[in-house]
């Protein structure tokens, strides 16, 4: 029984003092399920570095599909560095989800490497010299998977078309909502944007019930800078109102109409939200800052209306991607 135990002891021994294998690099997939090309990517990543992932201890990677507002897709891709824990990332963009993760197979194996060459076999002992192998190829170069990655990765140029209900608080005499239209440009980080709307009258009387019924149609073109911060799409956007303010008469022997030339600055933030299949709900908020304030009259010097100096607007609707 002594010698048993002794026997395992040293087994055990053995067993601890043995050098260990470093656990295998991980690939882990999060973000969006539908695009998960786990399989593939690997094959791509051991194919161009020449090495399997079980070989690889000095980094484990995530990556994080999800499709954007305009139905391409982007993908963060997490680099976990093993010896210290550091974690960097960055972002790639591509017209498709092959496109995405195939630059990241791309970027993981520049991160991995190929595995240092062999040594030279020695000399022949007749006294001829061991023929050398043929230089490999740069996984950079301009033929490799890595340059067709990184120009498929590109970002594209999309159009949208927009809907949405819109409320103004002072061009006419009381708040009113109304509807736009928007046709949208889009190359990130920039967005050119067509917008036309009308709000419903809104009216002004007096005690004796005498005023106007005060009407807007407009046409703005924007411009926005935008930013996807995960999922949503941030937007700052600068643009120029034009359009035609009109007011009725009411409570008046002989009721006309009136229309003024209207323009205006328009400052606003928007935020746009995927919501799958190239559809985003949007939100805009900002201000209508008038250029010219005009006044409307029944009887000089009454005045029934005259726009504000600043007026605040928002909008919500949904966009879609062609």
């Amino acid at each position: 029984m002594r010698g048993g135990r002794g026997v395992s002891a040293l087994v055990l021994l053995l067993w601890l003092g043995a050098p260990r294998s470093a656990a295998a690099a991980e690939v882990r997939w999060l973000g969006s399920s539908d695009c998960r090309r786990q399989l593939e990517v690997r094959e791509q990543i051991e194919a161009m570095t020449k090495r399997s992932l079980v070989d690889v201890d000095t980094a484990d990677f995530e990556l994080e599909p999800e499709r954007t507002q305009s139905g391409a897709f982007q993908l963060g891709l997490v680099t976990i560095s093993r010896p210290d824990g550091a974690r960097s990332r960055r972002v790639l963009e591509g017209e498709s989800c092959v496109d995405v993760t195939d630059a990241a197979a791309v970027a993981i194996a520049l991160a991995i490497g190929t595995p240092p060459p062999e040594p030279e076999p020695p000399p022949s002992e007749t006294g001829g010299s061991a023929a050398l192998p043929p230089p490999a190829s740069s996984p950079a170069s301009s033929d490799s998977p890595t340059a067709a990655a990184a120009k498929r990765a590109k970002p594209r140029a999309s159009w949208l078309v927009g809907a949405g209900v819109t409320l103004d608080s002072a061009v006419t005499p009381k708040p009113a909502f109304g509807g736009s239209l928007r046709v949208t440009f889009a190359l990130s980080p920039l967005r050119l944007e067509l917008e036309a709307g009308a709000f419903a009258p809104s009216e002004q009387l007096d005690s004796s019930g005498r005023g106007g019924s005060f009407q807007l149609f407009y046409a703005a073109p924007l411009v926005c800078a935008q930013r996807v911060f995960g999922a949503p799409m941030v937007m700052v956007c600068f643009g120029y109102e034009l359009g035609q303010l009109s007011a009725e008469g009411i409570g008046v022997a002989q009721p006309h109409e009136r229309s003024t030339f209207w323009h205006a600055l328009r400052p606003e933030l928007g935020l746009a939200w995927p919501m799958g299949g190239g559809l985003a709900l949007s939100a805009r908020a900002g201000a209508a800052i008038p250029l010219s304030r005009h006044e409307f009259v029944l009887d000089e010097p009454e005045v029934v209306h005259r726009p504000a100096r600043l007026s605040f607007r928002a909008v919500v609707g949904l966009e879609l991607a062609l």
